[in-house]
């Protein structure tokens, strides 16, 4: 009977490797990879380094801490995810990189250390102080960047629509329940340490399929393709919108991918007011330039804050029209669609509808009314 809590917990860990590396393959056949993708892969083959190196044990000897050298990507990887994963304008910057590389190198560091005492057996006097003080800062430090993993959903949560909302609050209850429950348990069942090994398993499993859903559901369409120029607006009138509707009919396949990529991405992000084609470039690992080529040629834009502000307005007018709103002052009305100030928001309203915000919350209040 002693040695059934241990057979499960050995089942529980090739479930983690098996699901480690399906969830690798997966990113890998991604056509068009993000930067979240390669984190996530990064993380699951982290995950499965460690999960070997528990499967093999002691059967490898001394060669088990080079294996779990491999796993020296998980928190660490994990919090710069989260931050590809929520954030839109240059997520990660070469100090983030940089503090994750080096909590890495400290966890091969303490599995270079092992391996070399199984061999030579250190017995100096310093030899308990050092690995313990090793132990705690990676404890230390691996708890800090799951906390700003958290914190990665927690930031803007009241700042975005009721969808991303969701997927935030998707995120922060899955990694906050998989942060209590393992410490909890690990407090509880100190001296069982197979039930605290198998309960970690199924919540690692648990944490990459949570995951492995926010992506692909984040990376999905979360808005309709907005029009393009042949039915925003009526038959061209000069030969030079005719010309441009021309060119955006005999655009090649290619030109018409991207242009849904591009919309479906301003879709997620024109609500933000900060937004610049640099960071849809970025996103979509293309250039400005092609960028600024597809909204013209493909949506009869100016620029790029032209077709954002575009967006921005008519979600505007939606809420000025709706009599839930009626009570939110102009200013809020402009903020909650995108635009910094009520100064940007009046210009940019009137250029489309030839009216100010006031003006026309007046009279889509009285057409209401006499409807």
């Amino acid at each position: 009977m002693p040695e059934q809590p241990l057979i499960e917990a050995m089942t529980l860990q090739y479930l983690v490797l098996a699901t480690a590396l399906a969830l690798l393959l997966a990113q890998a056949v991604v056509s068009r990879k993000t930067t979240t993708h390669l984190l996530f892969a990064v993380f699951c083959g982290s995950v499965a380094l460690s999960s070997a190196q528990k499967l093999t044990g002691d059967s490898v000897g001394a060669y088990q801490y080079l294996i779990g050298m491999g796993a020296c990507a998980t928190c660490n990887i994990y919090w710069l995810l989260a931050r590809s994963l929520f954030r839109t304008s240059t997520p990660i910057k070469l100090h983030h990189v940089g503090f994750a590389v080096a909590l890495g190198a400290l966890m091969m560091a303490k599995q270079g250390y092992l391996f070399i005492d199984s061999f030579w057996q250190f017995s100096l006097r310093f030899d308990d102080v050092f690995n313990g003080i090793l132990r705690e800062l990676i404890t230390l430090l691996s708890s800090f960047v799951l906390i700003m993993a958290v914190w990665e959903g927690i930031r803007g949560f009241d700042r975005n629509n009721r969808k991303d909302c969701i997927q935030r609050l998707t995120f922060l209850v899955s990694l906050a329940a998989a942060i209590a429950i393992t410490k909890t348990v690990a407090v509880t069942h100190a001296n069982q340490p197979d039930i605290v090994q198998a309960v970690i398993a199924v919540v690692t499993v648990m944490v990459m399929l949570l995951t492995q859903i926010l992506i692909t559901w984040r990376s999905s369409n979360t808005g309709p393709i907005v029009k393009q120029c042949s039915h925003r607006s009526p038959a061209p009138a000069s030969n030079e919108a005719s010309s441009a509707c021309q060119t955006s009919i005999t655009t090649t396949a290619l030109d018409m991918e991207l242009a849904e990529q591009v919309n479906r991405c301003i879709q997620r992000q024109y609500r933000q007011s900060n937004l610049k084609v640099a960071d849809v470039a970025r996103a979509l690992d293309v250039s400005e330039y092609r960028v600024s080529r597809i909204l013209k040629q493909h949506f009869q834009a100016k620029n790029f804050n032209h077709f954002v502000n575009q967006l921005r307005v008519e979600h505007a007018r939606s809420l000025l029209a709706d009599p839930a709103t009626k009570d939110w002052p102009v200013l809020i009305v402009g903020l909650e669609s995108g635009f910094a100030s009520v100064g940007p928001f009046t210009r940019a309203f009137k250029q489309f509808t030839g009216l100010t915000p006031g003006q026309y919350r007046a009279t889509s209040m009285a057409s209401a009314q006499s409807a």
